[in-house]
């Protein structure tokens, strides 16, 4: 373990493997898509990729700002997202297609992700033993949804009837490796937390002033890419500061913190705040509903390391700044996901990673009292191979969704031969008129606007679909 060039490589070789195991649902998608129709480039039946195609499109285009093109009614079109922007761009200027380019940011911020993960648990431990098990749970690790059958909560299932369902299966706000498979929006949401966190734990211990303005700028950053995770970040830097109360070294400083991080976050949380009450389409889309499920969904999504990190705040006699950061954390996400707010679910992302670093302290504490040698050894691997399933059964089920309902999935080929000629051949600033079948593909691949084409971004869809 002392070899760091050794550890870097293994740690680049596992990230480079993870990206490649979650990149295996769209190779076997691609190879088992029925003769006569090409496979559109997205698994997990997820309709809101297509939205992010399009605004990637409009950057494509020329455009700074962007609007909603699965609708037609009147719109500021003042909307503006950094990743998508700098996709679009990437597009434009190397002749890349957009989807190629979409894509390809998926493996490349997944594999940022990875790395980012890593270099976070040196400013948490020192041990590097400890920084390779969070590295490998966080990367793989899941809940315990695997071993409940489809029939247990679908349709009259026993846990359908109390709204439990396995969210580790397909919730990819909750568990690190489904963001990793699914969206590149997620990743860098991931990336621009976890920074946050790194940067105001290296500022405790320093006090270096750039690592204050690090942190405000990345939180600044969160409320253009990803607004939702906002009020759960500020909520665990407020909890955190009142644990740090009795701690004059890490209260004053955290002061600091959140007068800088709400100062620097002010202007653009109040362009979108503006925005999103301003613009009627926008408005309408916020308010579509994202309901948190119920507090056992949860539990089964997280399983082992719910339990573990519980252990961990029970019995841990630890008042590091590390967990009380990690603790922090969780409590904030935990009373976001219940707050009457619209979009509840999206503020579970991120979780997933304090309730991994917590599970390592839990794990080396059992270790001490209960475990020695090899014995430690084995209970970690049995421990990440269980909780690794679920991963595992998604990949499955979402190559099996694809093979078995191609039609939610794929398109004749005459169908995607016309999105391309469209996109050569009809001015972008044209609507067609489409229903949700291929109006969910126009806006991101022909770069049209569409009259329906989105369940929560065409206003009034069940409607518009009836006529």
């Amino acid at each position: 373990m002392k070899n760091s060039g050794k550890v870097t490589a293994l740690v680049i070789l596992w990230s480079a493997f993870i990206m490649l195991l979650t990149s295996v649902p769209y190779l076997a998608a691609d190879r088992t898509t029925p003769a006569g129709m090409k496979f559109m480039g997205f698994v997990n039946l997820d309709p809101d990729q297509n939205s992010y195609l399009a605004w990637t499109k409009q950057s494509a285009d020329g455009k700074y700002l962007f609007e909603d093109k699965f609708t037609t009614e009147r719109q500021t079109g003042m909307f503006f997202h950094p990743l998508f922007l700098a996709l679009g761009k990437i597009s434009s200027i190397s002749g890349i297609s957009v989807p190629a380019v979409y894509h390809a940011s998926r493996v490349f911020l997944g594999f940022c992700l990875l790395i980012t993960l890593y270099l976070f648990s040196g400013i948490l431990w020192k041990d590097t033993a400890k920084r390779i098990m969070f590295f490998l749970l966080v990367s793989l690790s899941s809940g315990i949804g695997w071993i409940l059958p489809p029939s247990a909560y679908h349709g009259g299932g026993f846990f359908a009837n109390f709204g439990i369902i396995p969210l580790d299966l397909w919730m990819d706000e909750a568990i690190t490796f489904l963001a990793l498979c699914i969206r590149p929006l997620f990743i860098l949401a991931l990336i621009n937390i976890v920074g946050i966190f790194w940067a105001i734990l290296a500022y405790l211990k320093t006090k270096k002033p750039i690592w204050l303005a690090v942190s405000a700028l990345l939180a600044a950053l969160l409320v253009l890419i990803h607004p939702h995770n906002f009020p759960a970040v500020l909520l665990a830097l407020v909890i955190f500061t009142v644990f740090s109360f009795r701690d004059k070294k890490t209260f004053r400083p955290m002061l600091g913190v959140l007068a800088a991080v709400l100062l620097v976050s002010a202007p653009p949380f109040v362009y979108q705040a503006t925005l999103f009450t301003v613009d009627p389409v926008l408005s309408a889309w916020s308010s579509s509903p994202a309901a948190s499920s119920n507090p056992y969904s949860y539990f089964i999504c997280f399983g082992i390391l719910a339990l573990l990190a519980l252990y961990n705040a029970v019995a841990a006699n630890d008042n590091s700044s590390r967990r009380m950061m990690m603790t922090a954390w969780i409590a904030s996400i935990l009373i976001c996901v219940y707050l009457p707010l619209s979009f509840q679910r999206r503020l579970i992302m991120g979780i997933h990673i304090p309730l991994c670093v917590l599970s390592v302290d839990a794990l080396y504490a059992l270790k001490k009292k209960y475990f020695h040698g090899t014995e430690a050894v084995s209970l970690f691997a049995i421990i990440l191979v269980f909780t690794s399933i679920s991963n595992f059964r998604f990949l499955w089920e979402v190559m099996a969704d694809v093979k078995n309902a191609p039609l939610n999935h794929c398109l004749f080929y005459p169908e995607a031969d016309a999105l391309d000629w469209m996109d050569i051949n009809i001015p972008h600033d044209k609507t067609v008129l489409a229903g949700p079948g291929i109006g969910l593909y126009i806006p991101g691949r022909a770069g049209n606007k569409v009259f329906c084409g989105h369940y929560d971004q065409t206003l009034s869809f069940k409607n518009k679909i009836e006529i």
